[in-house]
């Protein structure tokens, strides 16, 4: 009896095990497919067609509404999305043949390529490869970019390949799948447009079996058949299409051996279409004005940037900046400026320094010491305004402060006018000037009319000093000719810029940014007649033409003022006593141009 009740109990507690076993097993399955489930479930729920439009590239325009600068990105490149029509039909052969035979026919997914790879696979004992669809490409390039590859991934991948293809036609798929690939290892290279001008320099409608072969066959490994990198890779991977181009029937074993005797190199022409390092230093400024005005950034969300960059003046100034209108008589020197319109603000050219190249160091936006630069606005400008003086009125040029101050001929002048003052660049009626205007209306209030110009005074100290440039930050060009343009505009400021209008192509939006500036004009601290008569003294020492005055002689109307400041007498650089800033600053009633020449 007891042998029998053990065999019995044993066999009891073999079932309860299995039973067991079974749950947890099941519990295990249901508990996976759930994950799964729920995972695919999160991936898919928000499938939107828009999502898988490409963003192209931001472009920048210049005043006669040409191309100035064409942004490039890892997201973007220099893409140009193009339509159905534009591609050729030797195009959407090799593109079908090389990456999915039966792209028109399945619905989203090839099941007997997910089979075949699934298999794969499951040998390889991981995803090794997908077996995608043309569809499935598409959406994983939107939705998992950067995505591990795993089951959840894959069945996400497929669902929304089947949503895809109801919502979209075969035609706006694959026009949508090649306005997003890579073709290559060049940010020009992403979108079959963009490829098709990196290349060969023509148009995507004008590609010829060859060049499309080509182009379908770096699909499957972008990096590894870029020609440029890698020719022999291309060639044999270009061939390998054209096989399945005549495999397929899409074309004849002749076509293929007529294209297969066209070397890949004899092919090439890289587009002649550069972002020219000439229009660098106003790029950059356009790009920095765009991120502070929209809170966008042209590399992240594409837009149509209009400027008021005037290409042949950039071009003059870029050249005058590098030397090669300039004789520079030091190799260490640097030059910095701006060309601004004197009547709204637009900014029409930079210099932004020697041989400047994108993300330099943009001497155009840098704080420089200004010298006399700022005396006919600083001192006698202010004079005007507060100090009830004339034209006509004159300064005793004395010794001032027991010797502290100094003209740089180290000699007095007795009585002079502002004319003389000005033309001559002495500091000793200007610092006289400066110290009278601070003591009527003090320190703040001169500030406060430097910032109504369009001068940032921050951390800025004021002091006698300022009278003659000695600043604790200094001022950097484009300042300078907004501080000029405010003069010339009667007094009137309007902000300095770049940019006429921001488009941002997939929502429409528009930035009226001149619109708005112009809007805002505003009078600054100086008053209609004050602005008057400091043009008017400028103009009139200037006509003599004496000095460097003479460099802008035969010039109508022109008013214009040097600095200078130079390097400490206790300098261990080899510079003691030389000039270390030098500035020019000159304007018409069209145009003001300030530059600062000196050393990094």
């Amino acid at each position: 009896m007891s042998s029998k009740k053990n065999k019995t109990q044993k066999k009891i507690n073999k079932k309860k095990v299995f039973i067991a076993l079974t749950i947890c097993i099941l519990v295990a399955l249901i508990g996976g497919v759930s994950v799964l489930a729920y995972g695919v479930y999160k991936d898919t729920e928000t499938f939107d067609a828009k999502k898988l439009l490409s963003s192209g590239a931001s472009v920048m325009y210049d005043d006669q509404g040409q191309v100035l600068y064409t942004y490039g990105s890892e997201e973007n490149g220099t893409r140009e999305n193009i339509t159905y029509e534009d591609l050729p039909q030797v195009l959407v052969d090799a593109v079908v043949a090389a990456e999915d035979s039966r792209f028109f026919e399945h619905n989203g997914f090839d099941l007997p390529r997910i089979a075949k790879a699934a298999m794969s696979n499951l040998v390889a004992g991981g995803i090794r490869g997908g077996g995608s669809t043309i569809t499935q490409q598409l959406i994983k390039k939107t939705y998992f970019p950067n995505a591990e590859k795993t089951y959840t991934r894959k069945f996400s991948e497929i669902i929304l390949a089947i949503q895809a293809d109801k919502a979209l036609s075969k035609e706006e798929i694959l026009t949508l799948y090649l306005n997003k690939i890579y073709f290559g290892r060049s940010t020009r290279s992403i979108g079959i447009s963009s490829a098709s001008r990196y290349y060969f320099d023509k148009d995507v409608s004008e590609l010829t079996l060859p060049e499309a072969a080509m182009l379908a066959g770096s699909l499957n490994s972008p990096y590894n058949y870029d020609p440029y990198y890698c020719l022999n890779n291309a060639t044999k991977r270009r061939n390998t299409i054209l096989n399945l181009m005549v495999k397929h029937g899409y074309i004849t074993q002749k076509e293929c051996d007529d294209a297969k005797n066209v070397k890949v190199e004899n092919m090439l022409c890289s587009s002649k279409i550069t972002n020219s390092s000439v229009n660098a230093a106003y790029v950059d400024i356009v790009t920095d004005e765009v991120k502070k005005r929209t809170g966008l950034d042209p590399l992240k969300t594409q837009m149509n940037i209009y400027t008021y960059c005037n290409s042949e003046t950039q071009a003059l100034a870029a050249a005058i900046g590098n030397g090669e209108k300039y004789d520079y008589s030091d190799e260490d020197m640097r030059m910095g400026g701006a060309v601004q319109s004197s009547q709204d603000g637009r900014i029409v050219a930079v210099i932004g320094g020697r041989n400047y190249n994108f993300g330099n160091y943009n001497y155009a936006t840098q704080k420089q010491q200004p010298g006399s630069s700022v005396k006919p606005f600083l001192d006698y400008g202010l004079a005007f305004e507060n100090l009830d003086w004339s034209t006509g009125h004159s300064i005793n040029d004395d010794d001032y402060y027991n010797g502290k101050f100094k003209n740089w001929d180290r000699q007095f002048h007795g009585l002079v006018t502002v004319e003389n003052a000005l033309e001559n660049s002495w500091n000793i009626p200007a610092i006289k000037t400066f110290d009278e205007v601070q003591q009527k209306i003090g320190s703040d209030k001169i500030q406060e009319a430097m910032e109504s110009i369009g001068i940032s005074m921050n951390k800025e100290n004021i002091g006698l000093a300022s009278a003659i440039g000695g600043w604790s930050y200094g001022i950097s060009p484009l300042e300078m000719a907004g501080a000029y343009a405010t003069i010339s505009n009667n007094g009137l400021y309007t902000e300095s810029h770049t940019i006429n209008y921001v488009e941002v192509v997939q929502t429409g939006e528009t930035f009226n940014i001149d619109e708005e500036i112009q809007n805002n004009a505003k009078q600054s601290a100086y008053s209609k007649a004050s602005a008057f008569m400091v043009r008017q003294v400028m103009l009139d020492y200037t006509k003599n033409g004496s000095g460097n005055y003479a460099y802008v002689s035969g010039i109508n109307n022109v008013g214009a003022k040097t600095g200078t400041s130079n390097w400490s007498s206790s300098a261990k650089n080899g510079m003691a006593g030389k000039s270390r800033d030098l500035w020019m600053s000159a304007y018409t009633s069209d145009y003001i141009c300030s530059v600062w020449m000196g050393f990094g």
